[in-house]
């Protein structure tokens, strides 16, 4: 399977699993990914549909998959 494939599956399976995931969340449990790897297909994905992001005011992003989470913590600009 593809690397990044993989890595797709994992952020997918922390999103579902960490509640009120965050960036950092993710980055400390994918510690065999560099910051950029995660950072660039948490974006790829939050483009294509499969996750959502919200910002937190503490500045750091909370990350919901596409059918998950909390709708109410999901910024709304993100459903158009």
């Amino acid at each position: 399977m593809e690397r990044t494939s993989i890595l797709r599956q994992q952020i997918l399976m922390m999103a579902n699993r960490v509640p009120d995931c965050a960036m950092e969340d993710v980055q400390a449990g994918l510690p065999d990914y560099r910051w950029n790897q995660i950072f660039l297909e948490v974006d790829r994905m939050s483009r294509n549909g499969q996750l959502r992001l919200s910002l937190k005011r503490s500045g750091s992003y909370q990350i919901f998959t596409a059918g998950g989470g909390s709708r109410q913590a999901v910024d709304p600009s993100f459903d158009q």
